[in-house]
């Protein structure tokens, strides 16, 4: 007897490959996911503005990158001690306004590049709720802990969220015609509104997805990752501490089923191959036998110099540095 109901994955796209080039931008679970891909070697960006989440900062962000358009000091803001930017994470955020800029718009530039060679661009979206400022009515991707009577606070509604994406999308396949956009929304639960808030919040962003994935039949590709957690997983014990966020073990579930319907065969058995190298970089000396853990570095930097003749698309001389560094410094 099966107590659980399996959610179907439809993936009507071509299987996701060591050979693609992937961008991630959205919530704190885009940045999960894409981190495992960036960790199993696939030649991944994962969210070059910082953690962002609604679909309306994830577009204005998609824009400004395609544009092209550098940030300068009448960007930012200072708040203290510390410049920031109202379209970047708080993980942006300097003392110094110049090294600032100059971080944000090398994320810039290298985001205009990659939306142009992606294959594949995943589009976490957390909440449809969105901050404006009162001065203007910008949307803003990040409050930084400004106080609330700064801000309006709404809730976006489908029409309006999908015309905005609709646009988005639209301009990117006019210079990458073949990208297939990988839309998700986020399990992680925004109470902040009370579970009724946000199942509101979230049917909004649900219905978004689907009218996009029918306006862009073929180049829009919807991943259930919300409805994994919630109605497969369906428990607390998937859940972290804070009873919001997925646990590692609902993270780790939903990588499997992605590596297991999205992913192709041969790049299946790279994660493997690659794995075992991985865990013996990790792999510290534990006792004073120095000549067995030499012939264990020396064995493993021949399987690393072996993957990566073997695999010439994927780039891991920083891995093989840190092997012989590892042995120099026994």
């Amino acid at each position: 007897m099966d107590f659980r109901t399996k959610v179907e994955i439809k993936w009507n796209g071509d299987k996701i490959s060591h050979n693609h080039s992937l961008l991630f931008l959205g919530s704190c679970f885009a940045q999960e996911i894409g981190d495992i891909f960036f960790a199993n070697k696939f030649n991944s960006l994962v969210n070059p503005f910082g953690v962002l989440y609604n679909p309306l900062s994830i577009s204005k962000s998609l824009e400004r990158s395609l544009d092209c358009a550098p940030y300068t000091i009448n960007n930012l803001f200072k708040e203290g001690n510390l410049y920031h930017s109202f379209d970047h994470h708080s993980v942006f955020s300097d003392t110094d306004a110049t090294r600032m800029l100059n971080n944000i718009n090398d994320k810039l530039m290298l985001t205009s590049k990659k939306i142009r060679s992606s294959h594949f661009i995943f589009l976490t979206f957390g909440t449809s709720w969105i901050y404006e400022l009162k001065d203007n009515s910008e949307v803003v991707s990040n409050c930084h802990k400004l106080p609330a009577t700064t801000f309006t606070r709404r809730r976006a509604g489908v029409e309006e969220l999908t015309e905005r994406m609709t646009r988005t999308i639209s301009k990117i396949l006019e210079i990458n015609s073949g990208v297939k956009f990988v839309l998700t929304v986020s399990p992680i639960r925004h109470l902040k509104d009370g579970a009724h808030g946000n199942n509101l919040s979230k049917s909004v962003l649900l219905l978004m997805c689907d009218e996009l994935a029918n306006r862009f039949p073929n180049n829009v590709i919807y991943f259930p990752s919300y409805e994994i957690l919630l109605d497969e997983l369906r428990d607390y014990r998937f859940y972290a501490d804070d009873m919001t966020h997925p646990s590692k073990n609902a993270v780790e579930y939903i990588w499997e089923q992605i590596k297991e319907e999205v992913i192709s065969l041969e790049s299946r058995n790279t994660i493997k191959e690659w794995g075992k190298i991985r865990q013996g970089i990790q792999h510290r000396r534990m006792s004073a036998d120095v000549e067995s853990y030499k012939l264990f570095l020396e064995n493993l930097l021949k399987s690393a110099e072996s993957f990566a003749d073997k695999h010439k698309n994927i780039d891991i001389t920083n891995e093989i540095a840190e092997i012989k560094n590892l042995y120099i410094n026994i």
